[in-house]
């Protein structure tokens, strides 16, 4: 009798187990980028790229598809009824979103359809575009000394994250900073410039809205700050004080890597007061004095530089907490660490009145072979 109950309970799942209808490549087009902006008539303005996959063709041509619509998965039917194939999300490599559109719209509600669908993927880019996503990618689609749109385009931004220009901000990333209480996202900034695209920092956001922008020089910082920078080189930090032995002031390229982060929150008369360390490791790449083997001098520069970042550090904390952004999750730790006074406050309000003070130590482990 057993024997019989465990054949059937066998049998089972093979006779009731689904499969996803069949879908044959030939006849697909799979989209490559989504770009969204608003329409004259309040709604989406959605350009769709796919590649063109044909005898004859060309290998990085592309087809470019425009339609309005109230949502996107209404904006994708309309598309459908002008291409040649069924158009297919599932390989998207990039979202674009404009400015304007995401100061005033809300990303996440945008999106969600593509959460929903299991077929989406979720570690696609989201890029905030400054101007029109349509005009970059119609453009980008004419370069002839480039690959395809979505290919050059994930390059670039996979390569400017690696240097912490940009963040690296997926669309499964962007929901975690949404539904995480005391942590909000920061997205890649790019714009269109000529026969360019160029990575210009980031895109702060204040849950789903777009609150304002910061240069890569103050992504990186802010990235330090999240413990997620990578490395970074800065070319002319600045020019160091004059000295006398050496006349003009002396421009400086460096190299940093953070190797070190430590955050403490402490809640003092009932305000938050967060004490930021970081360490950076780093290398002179272009220097003009010639005494760089001197212990003083070494020292001289170290503490300059660690200065420096200190006031770019305090200037990049105050931009975030102006634009309402806790990109490095101070809400979050008060949130896990004094819960109770996390369920008093409006941490939104109180955010903005945290006192936060950064401390930074430089290491130079090299300063050139030659002196």
């Amino acid at each position: 009798m057993m024997k019989k109950v465990l054949v059937f309970i066998l049998i089972i799942p093979i006779l009731i187990t689904g499969c996803w209808d069949m879908k044959i490549y030939e006849r697909i087009g799979f989209i490559l980028n989504i770009g969204v902006e608003s329409s004259k008539d309040e709604g989406l303005l959605v350009t769709y790229t796919s590649p063109v996959i044909a005898e004859g063709k060309k290998q990085n041509e592309v087809e470019l598809i425009e339609v309005t619509g109230k949502v996107l998965r209404d904006a994708r039917e309309k598309a459908r009824r002008m291409s040649a194939k069924l158009l297919e999300a599932g390989k998207i490599q990039q979202l674009f979103v404009s400015d304007e559109y995401a100061q005033n719209k809300s990303i996440h509600q945008t999106f969600e359809v593509l959460e929903r669908d299991p077929t989406d993927p979720i570690h696609c880019w989201v890029v905030i575009v400054e101007g029109s996503p349509s005009k970059m990618l119609k453009a980008l689609s004419k370069f002839t000394d480039k690959p395809r749109p979505s290919i050059y385009m994930d390059n670039l931004l996979e390569n400017s994250s690696k240097s912490s220009y940009i963040p690296d901000t997926k669309l499964v990333d962007f929901d975690i900073c949404y539904f995480a209480p005391g942590i909000d996202p920061i997205l890649p900034l790019v714009k269109l410039s000529g026969q360019e695209v160029i990575a210009i920092g980031s895109a702060l956001f204040s849950g789903d809205k777009m609150t304002g922008k910061i240069n890569t020089r103050q992504t990186f910082l802010t990235l330090a700050m999240m413990g997620k920078a990578k490395k970074a080189e800065f070319a002319s930090i600045d020019p160091l004080p004059v000295k006398p032995d050496f006349g003009n002031e002396r421009d400086m390229s460096t190299g940093l890597v953070p190797v070190k982060r430590k955050i403490d929150v402490e809640i003092e008369n009932g305000r938050p007061v967060v004490n930021i360390y970081l360490k950076f490791n780093g290398y002179i790449s272009e220097y003009k004095w010639d005494n760089l083997d001197e212990a003083t001098v070494r020292a001289e520069i170290e503490n300059y530089l660690a200065k420096r970042l200190e006031n770019d550090c305090d200037e990049t904390a105050r931009l975030l907490q102006q634009h309402g952004c806790d990109a490095i999750g101070i809400g979050d730790i008060v949130r896990a660490k004094y819960n109770d006074f996390w369920k008093s406050i409006d941490w939104k309000d109180a955010y903005k009145e945290t006192k936060i003070n950064v401390d930074i130590d430089v290491n130079i482990k090299q300063f050139g072979v030659i002196n």
